[in-house]
């Protein structure tokens, strides 16, 4: 989506600042018919528009501003394309607008030939780092490009069939920012019904008081199901001294505002030298919770 060098030859040329995607030109209040008169400035409004056109929406990162943003970002975007493709520029000599439309097009043929690519990814966020926003709010600003691109080069049905295929990859995660966060939890469920807690090496209920004794101190408020105690003893040594030991338990807990959702800590705990223990380390994966042993 970054490569069109025609495109940004033709901008480079006439030295252009480009404005974000929902500012006003100079001549946007102008009406139809004083369209023709507006010289270079309207010329200059007509590469304005088009080059921000072939910038990319920021869907890098995910906070409800973010959401927020995006949704705004799209939005104007699509009124841009409209604006451009709705007669605006008529007036203008097809041969000073010919470089610049060029440009635009090869751009968006990039982008119609990566969308199964595009989809991949996408599907990648839901299934492989569990975040369906992000995959979501990706698919939304291809979907307004390809808009731009049915709106502006209607001839051209690969871009039709491009957004069509975008627009199915949308439905499959529910149609919407929340039915992809649903998607996200379906997808992250099904793996957690292939996780098992590792086996207990030991049935030592004093040894299981410290696992819980050491849960306390790690800031981790979900309520504890079970605890396997899963190795004996061993030192941790720093700077070439023992200062104290670890030990290490599967401990399942319930989430208490989500009691549906259950996760599975490698957890390690730490005796040092006085004879108190905390958490030394953890990490996390989440498990299906009828697959917890009662």
């Amino acid at each position: 989506m970054r490569s069109f060098p025609t495109f940004c030859a033709a901008v480079a040329l006439l030295a252009v600042a480009v404005p974000a995607i929902g500012a006003s030109t100079a001549s946007e209040l102008l009406p139809a018919s004083q369209m023709g008169a507006g010289g270079g400035q309207v010329l200059q409004d007509f590469i304005m528009d088009t080059q921000r056109l072939g910038v990319q929406i920021d869907t890098t990162t995910v906070t409800t501003a973010d959401n927020e943003r995006i949704d705004g970002e799209v939005q104007a975007y699509r009124d841009l394309a409209d604006r451009v493709a709705g007669g605006r520029y008529d007036a203008l000599p097809d041969a000073q607008k010919q470089a610049m439309l060029m440009g635009l097009q090869m751009h968006y043929q990039g982008a119609a030939q990566s969308v199964p690519q595009l989809i991949e990814q996408a599907r990648g966020m839901v299934s492989g780092i569990g975040r369906g926003d992000a995959a979501y709010n990706f698919l939304l600003a291809h979907d307004a490009y390809l808009y731009a691109a049915t709106r502006l080069f209607p001839q051209d049905g690969s871009f039709a069939a491009a957004r069509s295929q975008v627009q199915s990859a949308m439905d499959e995660l529910g149609g919407s920012r929340a039915g992809a966060l649903a998607a996200e939890d379906a997808a992250e469920l099904e793996a957690a019904r292939n996780v098992r807690m590792p086996a207990a090496v030991t049935t030592d209920p004093s040894a299981e008081a410290m696992f819980r004794q050491a849960w306390g101190t790690s800031g981790i408020d979900w309520q504890i199901m079970r605890i396997n105690v899963t190795s004996g003893w061993r030192d941790k040594i720093e700077n070439g001294r023992v200062v104290g030991q670890r030990r290490d338990a599967a401990i399942a807990a319930r989430d208490p505002v989500n009691p549906d959702r259950c996760n599975l800590y490698d957890f390690t705990l730490l005796r040092d030298r006085s004879g108190s223990v905390r958490r030394d380390s953890h990490s996390t994966t989440r498990i299906a919770c009828e697959n917890v042993p009662g």
